[in-house]
């Protein structure tokens, strides 16, 4: 099997796993006939935002936050097992370059899957299990730093979005070509399909901002298990959770 197969391969399977519907497979269990493509979220007590995508957080928005996080699972278990196979599979030279056109197409399958019309979820999720399987020290260091940055900036979109680009940084510390190249890729799919809802936020944090001290969520998603912990409005809260 000549080099150039292995890639294909890979690519091949990761899109194909990466399209499978953790949310929609657990959905007709628990939420049968419910629409999951569009879902309203409080941000604080000046409005919210409307998100579109079928991802773990619409379906814990209507079933509960624990189908929600089991969802998430089964999505980062998707990705880290086609990426793993992929890695374990190809011939040592190219291992690594094979296992993150794997993971890299599993974010792609996962955001834009064939199966459902190309309506799928935002990327997270998968995107944890790929950076697992490639280096899973990334993701404790990017998700640290995410938090940490956020806080001294005083920033809460800073904090809970900027883990996935900071893939690219540790990627070019680490020297790993590969991993960069996977960083670079999930990150413009993550990017092109987070727009819409990042200028949503964006525009209600400039007109509100002072009244914020994090976002608040009505329900877990795969942003939130991690670099996206629910958090409580401090001013209004007072601290409390």
């Amino acid at each position: 099997m000549s080099l150039a197969r292995w890639y294909v391969g890979a690519a091949a399977a990761g899109y194909l796993v990466g399209s499978v519907s953790s949310t929609r497979a657990l959905a007709r269990v628990v939420a049968p006939g419910q629409d999951l493509s569009t879902t309203e979220y409080v941000i604080d007590e000046n409005g919210g935002l409307v998100s579109r995508g079928v991802s773990p957080s619409s379906l814990g928005s209507r079933a509960g936050g624990g189908w929600g996080g089991l969802a998430a699972v089964m999505d980062i278990g998707k990705a880290l097992a086609v990426t793993t196979a992929a890695r374990s599979l190809a011939p040592d030279e190219v291992a690594r370059q094979v296992a993150a056109t794997a993971g890299a197409a599993a974010v792609i399958g996962h955001a834009y899957p064939a199966y459902y019309q190309f309506e799928g979820g935002f990327g997270q999720s998968p995107m944890i299990g790929a950076a697992l399987a490639l280096d899973w020290v990334s993701m404790p260091v990017t998700t640290v730093t995410s938090w940490v940055t956020g806080v001294a900036v005083g920033d809460a979109l800073v904090a809970q979005e900027s883990w996935p680009a900071l893939m690219v940084p540790f990627a070019l510390w680490r020297r790993d070509r590969a991993l960069l190249g996977w960083a670079a890729a999930v990150n413009v799919v993550y990017w092109i399909r987070m727009a819409p809802e990042a200028r949503q936020r964006l525009e209600h944090y400039r007109r509100y901002r002072p009244s914020w001290s994090c976002l608040l969520y009505t329900s877990p998603s795969p942003r939130d298990c991690g670099p996206d912990l629910v958090c409580r409005l401090l001013l209004e809260k007072r601290g409390g959770g």
